[in-house]
């Protein structure tokens, strides 16, 4: 038997064949799901090549006021709110614990930031550079709507970073949008008789910038109290959307921002909407302008009174000017405009 293998195993030899070499066997993955880790909200921004980096900076930006509200963690959520602001928000250069005392001192303002159950999308525009991007939110609550958030953000670095938050609470808008009706007036009468007691007559508009603008108007915004150049983007951004979320609902929120000084701040809602409209003046740019070119504020020495010119690109390409005078009546007091007009940039 042993010379028979080995005799056969001398002609496989001979013939120039060899064994093969034994197979190892495929070592397969273990049976699971796959463990992937999800990207953070900063690498999915600057991942993002379209618009919905933007709408996810603004709902993480929700969540955390709304969540660190509700869980008196606002010191902590400001932290993480701080990485999604812009170099050109004011409150970049705050810390958390100043970040979070702004917010409670003007928890009325945030208020539906701070509470809603539901963020929805409503509208979300960007300029044709895709530098810039306003996106509009709704916010709802367990059983109705509280309220408008605007956010207008900025790309840098590829990320999208807020620029700045407009907050409308639903309940407040309505009383800066309603004017009060004119007296009625007074029918003769073909009989005598005594004279009806006379109606009270409504009070003349209060200038309701005197106080706090934002408060009057039921918004709020990162720096705008503080600072001319949120206070004319406020202004231009209300008045490019005069009729969201109601009709001539801008032209409330301008008026909210003029000082005693200004004529305008006699006017309702409404017949300011009508100078705006008139041709004969060049005010028409204000609702439709498609971007905004912002110059720097020039300051007088004691930083009471500020001049910012803003350029608007209209729909046909052309260019307007215009030109905002603002001051504040002491150090802590919020900028109001004085004066406010456009022309061509020639």
């Amino acid at each position: 038997m042993l010379r028979a293998l080995l005799a056969a195993a001398a002609c496989v030899a001979a013939s120039g064949y060899r064994a093969a070499p034994p197979r190892s066997a495929p070592v397969r993955p273990p049976r699971g799901r796959r463990r992937r880790c999800l990207p953070t909200l900063l690498q999915a921004a600057a991942a993002s090549t379209d618009d919905d980096g933007a709408e996810a900076v603004v709902r993480e930006a929700a969540r955390l006021l709304r969540d660190g509200h509700r869980d008196d963690k606002l010191i902590k959520a400001s932290k993480q709110i701080l990485t999604l602001v812009s170099p050109k928000n004011n409150a970049v250069n705050l810390n958390a614990n100043a970040f979070a005392r702004s917010v409670e001192t003007h928890r009325a303002h945030y208020g539906p930031l701070l509470t809603w159950q539901a963020l929805e999308l409503k509208s979300q525009d960007t300029s044709k550079d895709g530098q810039r991007c306003v996106v509009r939110t709704l916010l709802e609550g367990a059983t109705s709507q509280l309220g408008t958030a605007v956010w207008t953000l900025s790309r840098h670095d590829d990320r999208w970073l807020i620029d700045a938050v407009l907050v409308q609470p639903a309940g407040e808008a309505a009383t800066v949008e309603r004017a009060p009706s004119p007296p009625p007036k007074k029918k003769k009468k073909a009989v005598e008789e005594p004279p009806p007691p006379e109606k009270e007559k409504p009070k003349e508009r209060e200038p309701v910038a005197q106080q706090n603008p934002l408060a009057a108007a039921g918004a709020t915004s990162f720096g705008a109290l503080t600072s001319p150049r949120w206070v004319a983007k406020t202004v231009l951004s209300a008045l490019r959307t005069i009729d969201e979320p109601e009709q001539n609902h801008g032209s409330g929120v301008a008026l909210t921002f003029v000082s005693t000084k200004n004529p305008a701040h006699k006017l309702t809602p409404e017949l300011f909407r009508k100078y705006i409209d008139d041709e004969s003046y060049p005010y028409g740019v204000l609702k439709r302008w498609l971007e905004m070119n912002p110059e720097d504020v020039t300051f007088d020495d004691d930083k009471r009174k500020a001049s910012h010119d803003v350029t608007l690109i209209d729909v046909d390409g052309s260019e307007r000017l215009v030109t905002i005078e603002l001051s504040k009546a002491d150090d802590v007091g919020p900028w109001l405009i004085d004066r406010f007009w456009c022309e061509e940039a020639y």
